[in-house]
């Protein structure tokens, strides 16, 4: 008798793990992004200057065949009086009307680092970390090179 009730309760422990997201997937994409940018500055007495800026653009990810993503980040940072600058930003990411992904990050002079604090729809409690590198950048636009390390329920 328990040799025929055990392989049942292992198939529908298996079942409800795999339902429950206890096997998580993780995988590395990279990929390129090019955004119009737009910034809106605030002179500081000592020299500094606070920077709000918001971009919108494209995000390619190497995908099978690659996936093109919708891109909408905002950001506030600092510019020193010596021309360094640190910014915080958010993006998402839109796949489509049911997938997205939302990253927090910190950018530097010539790039920075990213990390996933989830999304929505094959998405959702996504989490992980990449970096990014700026190739080109004027008053108003940009385009970067990524990678993103995505471990998803």
């Amino acid at each position: 008798m328990m040799n025929r009730t055990f392989p049942a309760v292992l198939t529908a422990a298996l079942m409800t793990m795999a339902g429950s997201g206890a096997y998580a997937e993780t995988a590395t994409y990279t990929g390129s992004a090019s955004t119009t940018v737009s910034r809106t500055v605030l002179p500081l007495g000592n020299g500094a200057s606070v920077i709000m800026a918001a971009s919108r653009g494209v995000a390619a990810i190497s995908t099978s065949p690659p996936t093109l993503l919708e891109m909408n980040c905002a950001g506030l940072g600092l510019l020193t009086a010596e021309d360094s600058h640190r910014t915080d930003f958010y993006c998402t990411f839109k796949e489509n009307e049911n997938d997205s992904l939302d990253v927090k990050g910190i950018d530097g002079p010539d790039g920075g680092t990213a990390t996933v604090i989830g999304g929505s729809g094959k998405w959702q409690g996504a989490t992980g970390e990449g970096t990014f590198r700026r190739v080109s950048s004027t008053e108003s636009s940009s385009s970067s090179t990524f990678e993103l390390k995505i471990t998803t329920p």
